[in-house]
């Protein structure tokens, strides 16, 4: 039997090198398109003066890139809070990124919500942390901070007339009855009108407290 070494030589692929500028310039106009969609459907949180995008805004983009999200697993600790792990996928399946989230059962804005709430919300920002990682470069150029929105709701810091509006809507507004009333009493207080209250309540379904006085704003202007 030989007892001789055999070499088994492979070949090494070289990294690939993206031209610089063939780069930004592609990632300067999905930042345009991207802008545009965001702006139309308000598709951010403006906290502090500054655009926090929502995760829709991420998975749009991901869409235009062929970039998808997928929920590998959520976990319910005992104490209540909720775990999640969503992987980023391209259109051939490969995993391209990763992030991983939790709703903890401290945080004021959800420990008292419905458990499928704070699944949800631990996917939302779980599936936000991924795209962050890898695209908020490209958020970034088109003027939009990137850490989305729903990672600084507990971080909020508001003074004067927008912190009394983001109390009135208590977080994110969801039509809880908590909420309504405070949001009610709140419009009552400026003297608007019901059917103009209506309609704010309608827009901020699902919006941040801190975007309350530009909604009214919007829609006493209309």
């Amino acid at each position: 039997m030989s007892t001789e070494l055999t070499v088994v030589e492979s070949a090494v692929t070289a990294p690939v090198v993206l031209d610089p500028k063939a780069t930004l310039d592609q990632a300067a106009k999905i930042a345009t398109a991207i802008a545009d969609v965001i702006e139309k459907q308000k598709l951010y949180t403006n906290i502090g003066g500054k655009k926090y995008v929502r995760v829709d805004a991420y998975i749009a983009l991901g869409n235009v890139r062929g970039i998808y999200p997928r929920e590998v697993r959520t976990t319910e600790h005992d104490d209540g809070t909720f775990e999640s792990f969503v992987e980023l996928v391209d259109r051939s399946g490969t995993v391209v990124g990763s992030g991983s989230a939790i709703v903890g059962s401290d945080e004021p804005t959800w420990k008292s919500r419905p458990r499928f709430a704070r699944r949800s919300m631990a996917i939302t920002r779980a599936t936000g942390k991924a795209f962050r990682i890898r695209d908020a470069w490209i958020l970034t150029l088109a003027g939009y901070e990137g850490t989305p929105a729903e990672e600084m709701e507990h971080t909020v810091t508001t003074s004067g007339s927008n912190a009394t509006a983001s109390t009135a809507a208590d977080g994110y507004y969801q039509g809880r009855e908590d909420q309504e009333k405070k949001l009610t009493e709140f419009l009552t207080k400026k003297d608007i009108a019901p059917e103009k209250q209506r309609i704010i309540k309608a827009r901020m379904m699902n919006r941040h407290g801190s975007e309350l006085e530009e909604i009214i704003a919007e829609v006493l202007k209309a």
